[in-house]
């Protein structure tokens, strides 16, 4: 008979794979029901070497049988996604008030956290004020139930749009936060598209689950945080955000509420929905189906793209689509904006995915890529691909407000490089501009706009961006002359040349702004300063003291990366022929990822030289904020002191270290 059964146990932090229903502590067991999770045709397991752990004592009940699943076996999940089961462990002692459900080799994520053996706790309670609506419940659901806004909008181009700095904050509530979880930071990035900068925020977590960014904002962002939960945060509101730390199988937080002064709460979480309802979500799978096709299969997908522009950039369609929304006339043209760009940014995927095919891709013996040109390919033709655009041309590429959709660093991006404004990397001069301003109209039926003026303004702030990171002002980051002859003096000429075509006032004063800070930085006074607050110099220095008085070359990446990999068995060579010489090469990885064994196995495999760092996801963390990058393999470039003499380094051959072996 057993002692004592508690149903639907209080359970401080559940994973994503299994959710207990019961837990029967018996004489001679203690018996966990529940329910293994993932989605349908994925697989879970338990293992011999599961536990239940008391973290008061840290003493371990082993499991001894299961019923219902196989132990050590992979179960795969019916369409349900559901495998009931129950779990045998050793048996608890008496005075035992909660356990632990771990798995040796777990990610901390997928371990279950503080199951009580007693009466649940109340919910804690927030303050509120008279009338005022609690935060936790303002799910989208609760925004989707508010009235409908009737008054008239439109889909305007706001080129005029407003571009004032003011202060903004996020405040996060994260539910279901336990420090078991080994999550003590949070970082929020945010891209400036118009000279394609990255701002990467960094703040730690408070003991209760909160943190908060505050920063200046000109226009309104989108951006992603824990879980990929959608930001979109308005200049000068202040969203409240209340997430999960819990997933489902799928990967997204069990819970979101938002609660903001302004709309950004709203416009966050009725995006998702709306997407739906548009049929403008990223569809991969027909995306690759399309491509393997061939040509024809390619040019019936565009057609239904198409198609789906030309409605979502129609008021009339976009009315239906609003008509019980509670969005406000700015909102509804923020999501009509993220419509036309999810399309376009799928249009510009299809084609440069198909033209992708030209290229036969194989390894050599050092795991180098080696594109090789299929001659037999024929491409797509962009004008016949693009045409059609011209009708919706000034509602994508002459709209302002597409700085704020969901897709913003993506959209320009993609557009970046496609055939309709690849050419303008050309532009060097007034003269050459308007040469590509006039080619467009002829070939693409739209000519100079906002996108062309971004595209330009991206072009030249790579080059200022590049010359802040070099070292040697005439040495790109792979080590070779530079072929562009980019300086300071013909960079100045350029820059005052490309200001008199460009008619969006915020574009110029961003360039100029990037200019003084570019000037500042390579011949100003603080061209040699330690630029790390004592914070960043203090980890920075917990990773290289042991190696001081070394040359270091510090390369964070993954196991995923594929340039990463590459570029370790390109080093190996020169790792081998410097190890005389006070050269380090650091490799830093992030400790908490799941491929950590997988990564030390190849590294082990291919012989790769070095020292081999893991570090904490917060460090990590705190690493890109230092050195504000996300891509990976990123390079930097350290003296025998300490200091940083570049950033962004691709080490392409031995000579851009040994010039710096003193």
């Amino acid at each position: 008979m057993a002692q004592r059964v508690i149903k639907n146990p209080e359970v401080d932090y559940t994973p994503s794979w299994f959710h207990i229903d019961e837990i029967r502590l018996d004489k001679d067991a203690t018996v966990v029901k529940g329910e293994m999770q993932n989605l349908p045709n994925w697989w879970c397991r338990v293992d011999s070497t599961d536990f239940l752990i008391d973290p008061a004592t840290n003493k371990k009940y082993m499991l001894r049988r299961a019923e219902g699943v196989e132990i050590g076996k992979l179960i795969y999940m019916p369409e349900s996604g559901n495998v009931p089961c129950t779990l045998f462990f050793e048996p608890v002692g008496a005075n035992v008030n909660k356990l632990n459900f771990l798995e040796i080799g777990n990610r901390a994520e997928s371990n279950l956290y503080g199951i009580h053996l007693t009466s649940s706790k109340k919910t804690k309670k927030v303050k509120l004020r008279k009338g005022e609506i609690d935060p936790r419940t303002m799910t989208a659901e609760y925004y989707q139930n508010l009235p409908a806004n009737k008054k008239p909008w439109t889909m305007g181009l706001h080129k005029n749009m407003d571009f004032v700095e003011r202060p903004t904050m996020i405040r996060g509530h994260l539910v279901h936060y336990i420090p078991e979880l080994g999550m003590t930071s949070v970082s929020l990035i945010l891209h400036e598209n118009m000279t394609r900068q990255e701002k990467n925020l960094y703040t730690n977590i408070g003991k209760d689950g909160t943190f908060e960014f505050s920063f200046p904002l000109s226009y309104a962002h989108t951006a992603h945080l824990i879980h990929n939960a959608p930001i979109y945060i308005e200049s000068g509101d202040t969203l409240d955000i209340y997430i999960d730390m819990e997933v489902t199988p799928y990967r997204k937080p069990r819970y979101m509420a938002y609660r903001s002064n302004g709309e950004s709460a709203m416009i966050s979480l009725l995006w998702e929905s709306l997407e739906k309802k548009l049929n403008v979500k990223f569809d991969y799978k027909k995306m690759e189906a399309s491509v393997a096709g061939g040509s024809d299969s390619v040019m019936v997908y565009r057609g239904e793209l198409m198609e789906r522009l030309r409605q979502v950039c129609n008021k009339d369609y976009m009315d239906k689509i609003f008509e019980d929304s509670p969005l406000s006339p700015y909102g509804k043209e923020v999501i009509a904006a993220s419509a036309r760009a999810n399309i376009m940014e799928q249009l510009t995927e299809l084609y440069s995915g198909y033209n992708a095919k030209q290229y036969i891709t194989e390894r050599d013996s050092t795991g180098k890529m080696i594109y090789r040109e299929d001659s037999t390919f024929v491409p797509l033709d962009a004008q016949k691909f693009y045409a059609g655009l011209e009708s919706v041309a000034d509602l994508l590429f002459d709209c302002p407000l597409m700085l704020s959709t969901f897709s913003d660093w993506v959209f320009f991006n993609r557009l970046e490089f496609t055939p309709l404004f690849e050419n303008y990397w050309r532009a060097t001069d007034v003269e050459n501009l308007m040469s590509c301003d006039d080619y467009n109209q002829k070939h693409y039926g739209f000519g100079r706009c906002f996108m062309s003026q971004v595209r330009m303004s991206r072009l030249l702030s790579g080059f200022m961006q590049e010359l802040q990171k070099r070292e040697d002002p005439d040495v790109d980051k792979f080590g070779n002359k530079s072929p562009m002859n980019i300086n300071l003096h013909s960079l100045t000429f350029q820059l005052a040349d490309i200001l008199t075509t460009i008619t969006y006032p915020e574009i110029s004063h961003r360039l100029m702004t990037l200019y003084r800070e570019t000037i500042r930085k390579t011949e100003g006074s603080t061209k040699n300063e330690d630029a790390l607050s004592p914070e960043h110099r203090a980890l920075l220095d917990k990773i290289i003291k042991p190696y001081r008085g070394n040359l270091l070359y510090m390369d964070f990446w993954d196991m995923g990366c594929g340039p990463c990999r590459q570029g370790m068995l390109q080093q190996r060579e020169m790792a081998k022929d410097l190890k005389e010489q006070p050269v380090r090469f650091l490799y830093v990885y992030d400790g908490n990822n799941s491929t950590r064994t997988d990564a030390e196995k190849w590294m082990g495999e291919n012989q790769i030289p070095g020292e081999h760092i893991y570090i904490s996801h917060d460090e990590w963390m705190l690493f890109q904020h230092i050195f504000n990058f996300t891509a990976i393999p990123h390079g930097v470039l350290i003296d025998q002191k300490g200091k940083v003499l570049q950033e962004d380094i691709y080490l392409m051959n031995k000579e851009q270290l040994t010039k710096y072996i003193k």
